[in-house]
């Protein structure tokens, strides 16, 4: 359908033609001018100039001629919106792309091209969060012993809401200090691990040429001397006199006492098989791949430890898993132990967390669940077993 227009020139004055103008756009506001209907207004002043009124608005544009070759082209360049755009400025932004066009300037065409690059450069970036994506998959993540879940986890938890949708070329030394500072509050081991996981995707992003060179992470936190801590055999006694008051699954108490009773790391306790153990010899199978040392190791059960162990197998003896998670689909989290324990070594309650933070610090203060492990050993090399 062919757009109706009427045709009017604007006044030589500006500030008169900008009143008429003004007039005019609320006229039509006002008579609710049909949608077919558009004024346009030619400038006498600057050749080309013109303004065209619809009743979405009113817009700015330069008509000209350029030469290219043997034939000369229509050009049409729109430099802006009444009344953001006043007539006076319109006629100065008209007059010095005249001047460009006579020296030989397309401003037109340098224009599209600009948004064609533009566009171009958006089709061609990458997000952070593409990248994050690209790298989890790879097989030099995924071929990890320990696998891609948690890296996976800890990107999505602390990394992609606050940089996942910036283009990997873009991001600079302050988006990581943003980072490093949001998850430094929960302390300098956990803000390191993050960090090098992030510096592992942009070298993997180097290595695969989609980023020229790796922006400047920020300096690595100093982290606390690792924990040497062992309890004395009267922390042992306390402990086991706490562990009832302080409200913890029935699984990690036995969980922790098989720490103490075997000196196994907590994590090859909790994603050990009821197929890995045999209540009959009292042995205890940890294959290579459950084993931090990637050995396969025997542990041979003492009359304690195999107690527990049938104490446990009343619980979850008819699945898979001696430690399974809620939905018996799998193993327990390797670190909700270790959760659960320092929830009640906080000192200070914490909404929606356990409502005793104090249930299990003893006398020589905090511990961990790896501690047990230590103690257990410590304890045997002292009885030289």
């Amino acid at each position: 359908m062919t757009t109706k227009e009427d045709r009017l020139v604007m006044a030589k004055s500006a500030d008169v033609a900008s009143r008429e103008i003004a007039a005019h756009i609320g006229q039509r506001k006002r008579n609710g001018a049909a949608m077919t209907l558009r004024t346009t207004y030619k400038c006498p002043e600057v050749g080309g100039l013109e303004l065209r009124v619809m009743n979405k608005g009113a817009a700015w544009a330069l008509l000209y001629n350029i030469k290219i070759g043997d034939k000369w082209c229509k050009r049409r360049l729109q430099i802006g919106f009444f009344p953001a755009v006043t007539v006076g400025d319109a006629r100065k932004r008209a007059q010095a792309i005249r001047v460009d066009v006579s020296n030989g300037g397309d401003p037109a065409a340098d224009k599209k091209g600009r948004a064609e690059q533009r566009q171009q450069e958006r089709d061609d970036a990458m997000t952070v969060a593409a990248l994050c994506d690209m790298w989890i998959s790879d097989k030099t993540v995924t071929s990890r012993k320990s696998g891609a879940a948690e890296p996976a986890r800890m990107m999505r938890k602390d990394v992609l809401p606050a940089i996942g949708k910036l283009d990997v070329k873009k991001v600079t030394g302050r988006h990581l200090v943003m980072v490093s500072d949001s998850v430094a509050v929960r302390g300098a081991r956990i803000t390191n691990i993050t960090m090098a996981l992030v510096r592992q995707m942009f070298g993997f992003a180097a290595d695969k040429f989609l980023i020229d060179d790796l922006p400047k992470f920020p300096a690595k936190l100093k982290e606390n001397a690792p924990c040497d801590r062992s309890l004395s055999v009267g922390e042992v006694v306390e402990l086991f006199g706490k562990i009832p008051q302080a409200r913890l699954n029935n699984t990690t108490e036995l969980a922790l006492k098989i720490q103490l009773a075997t000196a196994c790391r907590v994590g090859e306790v909790l994603i050990a098989e009821w197929s890995h153990v045999c209540l009959d010899s009292g042995e205890w199978r940890i294959p290579s791949e459950n084993s931090k040392t990637g050995a396969e190791l025997i542990v041979y059960l003492s009359t304690y430890a195999r107690g527990l162990f049938k104490r446990l197998h009343d619980l979850s003896g008819y699945q898979k898993w001696i430690f399974p998670n809620r939905s018996e689909t799998g193993h327990s989290d390797t670190k909700s132990i270790t959760k659960q324990v320092r929830d009640r070594q906080r000192g200070g309650q914490i909404a929606g967390r356990s409502s005793t933070p104090d249930a299990l610090i003893l006398a020589g203060g905090t511990w961990t669940p790896h501690d047990l492990r230590r103690t257990a050993a410590s304890t045997m090399q002292d009885l030289r077993i």
